[in-house]
This record gives C-alpha cells, structure tokens and sequence, in this order.
C-alpha cells in the first residue's frame, strides 16, 4: 500500500463514483480506474460493486478502506504535528459550519481569526451535522461545529459549547396563544398536546432536528399535520408570521423575535447543543485550538 494508493481507493468509496472520484482528484478516469484494476489484480479480490446507481464497497473493500482511512488519518496526524513544530503560524485548516449559522458565526470569529493567524489557509464548508459527522470520520474536516442531541453523537470527540432552546413559534393572535402560561424568563409556556389542530411547518425529515421534533410530538401523543417541509427555519417562521401555521424553531434562530410571531417555550424547556466536533484521537493544530477557542469566546 502506497499512501497515493490509498487516497484513490477511498476517494472512490467516498464519491460512490469511479467518474467523480478522478474529477475530484485532478486524474483522468481512466488512469484511476487502470489503479485500481491494479490494485484488485495484485490483491485477488473485487474492491467495488460496480453499479450504476453507485459504486459500493465489496467485504474486502470495507477492510481495506477501514485500514486506508487509518493510515491516511495517522498521516493527516503526522503533518499537523510536524507542521505546528516547523512553524506553527503557517498551515492550512478545514472548518464545518452549519448552514443557517455558518455566515454569522465566521463574520463574528473569521476576522479576529485572520488577524492573528494570516499564513493559515482557512477552508470553510457548510454542512448539516450529519455531512459534517461523515467528512470528520473521512478526515476531510479538521473541526466541525453542529447541533444535534446528545443521543446523535458519533463516536467522535464532542465538545458542548452551549445548549439552546426549541421554541413554539405560532401567529401572533393565534387561538392558542390563549392557553400560555406565564413563567418567568425570555416566554411563557405553551403546551405542544394543545396544537392537535395546527399545521405545522417542519424541519427536513432525516434531519438531526427533525428526529428530535418528531420525539417531541411522540411525547405530546399526536401526529402533526405538515404544510411545509423545510431545510432551513426562515421559510418556516416566514409562513408562521403570514399565518399559515405553527413552528418549532432553535431559540438562536428566532433572535430578535420576528414581526408578527408569538414564541413560547414548552414544558420541559427541550434544549439540544451546538458542539464542536474532532475525530476520535484526532490531533488538534494550533490554528485549530485557536480557531475553537475564539468560538466558545463568542458564545460565552
């Protein structure tokens, strides 16, 4: 195994395509499918089920991506180190940001984070956690920030930067907003089992939120009639203050409170976190310490 070898191999399995696996590494397909052809004569075993809906790993491609991915990770390791000995202030760093935070977060941290470290080459991608979760364990992704419940951690390094809120987000004027109860703090308390009528806009289904939203009305006892089906929360809360239905939103997502809406809190105050997220035994560069650091300065 050579580590070129080993980038090729699990760049196919990470593309699913032997196609977009040699754009993505700047080859020919030919020179890459030629490597692997290789590759499976000198092992005596088929890498890949070839398909046209996607290329998927055979028994023996599953073990020798498990070992590729390890190799390429030490190696990832290694560099980090040796670059933080030769000259820490020079390097490069990817960064995961979620969609609907990601701008606001890097135009609060990134120009702090450009003063002091000007030689680092900051690669930002937005991705929702579950995307930000696969290119950690790939190693595309030095550090990752998502929100998620505890129970949909990976078996990655996780740390708890700060906890938020769901919130009922309904018309102002809305029948039910009659029912509230006052409670002190930001809103008074709304139960979800009094909504059995309302439609609902609702975060995407397979969805790190919408898995927890769909606990939260298991737990009310009903099955919520759906208007809109949304990737993001300004459509939803958008169609809430036109008055076409009811919300559960993030509590960051809802400041300043929008024209128009009436947000509550319910019982039980259902909270999930915004953490950030490493590979297992990854090694953390100075710039990626630095970068974390500034970020938890912030919500703090």
């Amino acid at each position: 195994m050579n580590l070129k070898e080993l980038e090729y191999i699990v760049k196919i399995a990470d593309e699913h395509s032997l196609t977009r696996a040699a754009e993505r590494l700047g080859i020919t397909s030919s020179a890459l499918n030629q490597q692997l052809l290789r590759l499976e004569r000198e092992l005596g075993l088929p890498l890949f089920f070839r398909a046209r809906s996607g290329w998927q790993p055979t028994l023996a491609g599953e073990v020798y991506l498990d070992t590729a991915r390890e190799m390429l990770q030490m190696k990832q390791i290694a560099y980090h180190r040796l670059q933080d000995i030769a000259d820490p202030d020079r390097g490069s760093l990817s960064v995961g940001l979620d969609p609907e935070r990601g701008g606001a977060l890097l135009a609060a941290v990134g120009p702090a984070f450009r003063r002091e470290s000007p030689q680092i080459t900051l690669r930002i991608q937005e991705l929702d956690t579950r995307s930000q979760q696969q290119a950690i364990a790939q190693g595309t992704l030095d550090l990752g920030f998502v929100t998620l419940d505890p129970s949909q951690r990976t078996d990655d390094h996780y740390l708890p930067i700060r906890q938020e809120e769901l919130l009922l987000a309904l018309p102002a004027g809305h029948p039910a907003c009659a029912f509230a109860r006052p409670e002190e703090g930001r809103f008074p308390i709304l139960d979800l089992s009094l909504l059995r009528r309302a439609v609902f806009a609702l975060p995407q289904p397979g969805s790190c939120l919408r898995e927890y939203v769909d606990r939260l009305f298991q737990q009310a006892g009903y099955t919520p009639q759906i208007l809109l089906e949304s990737a993001g929360a300004a459509s939803a809360l958008a169609l809430t203050a036109a008055g076409l239905c009811v919300s559960l939103v993030p509590g960051d997502l809802c400041s300043p409170q929008p024209e128009g809406i009436q947000l509550f809190c319910m019982p039980g105050h259902p909270q999930w976190a915004l953490e950030a997220v490493t590979r297992k035994d990854a090694y953390l560069s100075k710039a990626a310490r630095r970068f974390l650091q500034m970020v938890k300065e912030h919500f703090a």
